[in-house]
C-alpha cells in the first residue's frame, strides 16, 4: 500500500521540485487567482467580505473555498500562502487513492497504473498547483461517482451509501456552482432507486446554503452571484445560454456522443446510468465552461470517465491496456500538467514583481489582475476588470473598452498608478502617462498578457514611479528572465498636458 502511495505521489513531488528550481527556491502557483482567495480569506477572518477593507466585493467563484482558508490567515504570510497547496495535495492523493481502490479487482499493479494514468489524463497532478478549489471539486466528484458505482455493484443493502458520500453531495455545489451538474442528476437517480429521503434532504441543504450565500451577497450590495462568475459569463438569458452551448459543443460535443455509443455497445451501462451521464454532460454544456488551463471541465470529464471505465472493465477485463493511450487523446489536459512549472514561473516573473513594486511605492494602484498585488502589496487595489470591485464590473460590462469611467473611478478613489495589460483595455484615459513596462522574457502559459504597462495619472506620481522602477529594474530576482524597461519620462512630463479623456493612446 505505501509503495503504491509513493508511486502515485511521485509526479506531485517532481512538479513541486521543478517549480522550486525554476523559481530560485521560491514557490508560486500557476495562476494569480489563488492569491485573490487568500486575500479575501484574510479579510473574512476579521469579519469583512472583500479585497479592500473599505468596500465589499465578491471576487471568488467558490462560496466555500475562501472560508476554508480563513482559519489559517493568522499564519505568517509565507506559511499562509502554502495552505491551499497542502489542502490540494491531500485532495489529489485522496482522488488517486479512491480511483486505485475502485479498480483493485484488476490487481494492485494495474489499479495503481490506472489511477496514475487518470491523474495525468485529467490534470489531477496539475490542479493542486493552481491553488484553487478544483482539486477539492474533483475529489468530491470522484467520491460521489465511486459511491454510486460501488452501491450498484452490490446493492444498497449490502453496500449502503456512506455519510461521506452524502457530505460530498451537499458540499460539491458550495465548492463550485458547476457541482450542481453532478448533484442534480445523481440526486434524481438516487430518488428513483429508493434513496428518496436522503437525496431530498441533501439537495435541499445544498440549495438552502447556496440561497443563503446569494442573499448575503445581495445584502452587501453585490448582486446574487460572485463577480467572477458574472464577469466570465455570456449572460444568463436564452441568447447567452445558447451561445455558451454552441461554444462548448465545439470543444466537448464528442462526450455525449461517446456516452450514447457506450450505451449501445455496453449493456452493463444501463438506461438509468446512461441518462445520468447524459444529464451531467448536458448541464455542463449548457451552463459550464471549458479551458482555463485544464480546470473548468475536469470534474464532469472525470465523472463520465469513471462511470464508463467501470463498465468497460467489467465487460472487457483487458480494456485497461487501451486506457494507457488516453493521455494522447486528452492532450490539452496533459499539456496543463507538463507545463505546470513554466506556468508557475510566469506568475513568479510577472505578478510577484508587480506586488513588490506596489509595496515599494506605498501608493494606491489600479490593476486588472489583483491577486498577488492585493495580498502582498499592502495597498488599496482598484480592480478595473471588476472581480474586486462591483462598481468597476458594472462599468466594464457597459463599456468594455475602458475610457472615461476608469479615469473617474481612479480620481474618486485617489488612485494615481495603474498596471494593466494594454490588450485588455485598448482605450485608456489619455492623461495617463506611461512610465514603464514589465516585460516577461519567456513563453507565456497562463498570464493574461506577457507585458504589463505601468501608468501614472499625473506628473508628480510619474516621477515617483519612475524612481521606483529604476531601482526595481536592478533588483529583479528572476535571474534576468524578464526585466523592467522604464521609459525616459522627462520629455513626457515636460510636454504633458491634460488631453481629452477616453482617447486611444498612440
Amino acid at each position: 500500500m505505501f509503495r503504491s502511495l509513493g508511486w502515485l505521489a511521485l509526479p506531485l513531488a517532481c512538479l513541486y521540485a521543478a517549480i522550486l528550481l525554476l523559481d530560485h527556491g521560491h514557490f508560486t502557483y500557476t495562476l494569480d487567482d489563488p492569491y485573490i482567495h487568500l486575500a479575501l480569506a484574510r479579510n473574512i477572518a476579521v469579519g469583512h467580505y472583500g479585497i479592500n477593507a473599505s468596500e465589499f466585493s465578491a471576487p471568488s467563484s467558490s462560496p466555500l473555498w475562501p472560508f476554508l482558508l480563513a482559519p489559517f490567515s493568522r499564519l505568517p504570510l509565507a506559511l499562509y500562502e502554502q495552505v491551499p497547496l497542502l489542502i490540494n495535495f491531500a485532495c489529489a492523493m485522496g482522488t488517486l487513492w479512491l480511483i486505485r481502490r475502485l479498480f483493485l479487482s484488476q490487481g494492485q499493479g494495474i489499479a495503481t497504473l490506472l489511477a496514475a494514468v487518470m491523474g495525468l489524463v485529467f490534470n489531477v497532478y496539475g490542479l493542486p498547483f493552481n491553488g484553487l478549489e478544483h482539486a477539492l471539486q474533483v475529489f468530491l466528484v470522484v467520491t460521489i461517482a465511486i459511491g454510486v458505482i460501488e452501491s450498484e455493484r452490490t446493492g444498497t443493502q449490502a453496500h449502503p451509501l456512506t455519510w461521506s458520500f452524502w457530505l460530498a453531495m451537499m458540499a460539491l455545489p458550495l465548492v463550485r456552482y458547476e457541482g450542481l451538474a453532478v448533484v442534480l442528476p445523481v440526486g434524481l437517480y438516487l430518488m428513483w432507486r429508493g434513496e428518496f429521503r436522503s437525496a431530498l434532504f441533501t439537495g435541499m441543504a445544498a440549495a438552502l446554503l447556496l440561497l443563503a450565500f446569494s442573499v448575503y451577497l445581495s445584502h452587501l450590495g453585490l448582486g446574487y452571484l460572485p463577480s467572477s462568475i458574472v464577469a466570465k459569463s455570456q449572460g444568463f438569458d436564452v441568447r447567452g445560454v445558447t451561445g455558451n452551448l454552441r461554444h462548448n459543443l465545439h470543444e466537448h460535443g464528442w462526450v455525449p456522443l461517446l456516452v450514447l455509443g457506450c450505451a449501445a455497445y455496453m449493456p452493463g451501462l444501463g438506461k438509468a446510468r446512461s441518462a445520468v451521464l447524459l444529464a451531467v454532460c448536458g448541464l455542463h454544456l449548457l451552463f459550464g465552461h471549458f479551458g482555463a488551463y485544464g480546470r473548468y471541465e475536469v470534474y464532469f470529464l472525470v465523472f463520465v470517465a469513471l462511470m464508463l471505465l467501470d463498465v468497460a472493465l467489467q465487460q472487457w477485463p483487458r480494456f485497461w491496456r487501451f486506457v494507457t493511450a488516453l493521455p494522447i487523446a486528452v492532450s490539452p489536459m496533459l499539456y496543463a500538467t507538463l507545463t505546470t512549472p513554466l506556468a508557475a514561473l510566469n506568475v513568479y516573473s510577472q505578478q510577484v514583481q508587480m506586488a513588490d513594486i506596489v509595496k515599494s511605492m506605498g501608493m494606491k494602484v489600479a490593476v486588472n489582475d489583483l491577486g498577488l498585488v492585493s495580498l502582498r502589496g499592502g495597498q488599496y487595489v482598484l480592480d478595473l476588470w471588476g472581480l474586486g470591485s462591483f462598481e468597476a464590473l458594472a462599468q466594464h460590462k457597459a463599456n468594455p473598452d475602458g475610457g472615461d469611467w476608469m479615469a473617474d473611478m481612479m480620481d474618486r478613489k485617489g488612485v494615481e498608478i495603474a498596471m494593466v495589460y494594454d490588450t485588455w483595455f485598448p482605450v485608456r484615459p489619455a492623461r495617463w502617462i506611461k512610465v514603464g513596462q514589465l516585460q516577461m522574457k519567456m513563453t507565456n502559459i497562463t498570464l493574461g498578457a506577457p507585458d504589463v504597462s505601468i501608468y501614472a495619472t499625473n506628473p508628480a506620481a510619474a516621477e515617483r514611479l519612475a524612481a521606483v522602477l529604476s531601482r526595481a529594474a536592478w533588483q529583479s530576482h528572476t535571474g534576468g528572465r524578464f526585466a523592467i524597461e522604464h521609459t525616459r519620462v522627462a520629455s513626457q512630463l515636460a510636454a504633458h498636458t491634460e488631453p481629452r479623456a477616453n482617447s486611444v493612446e498612440p
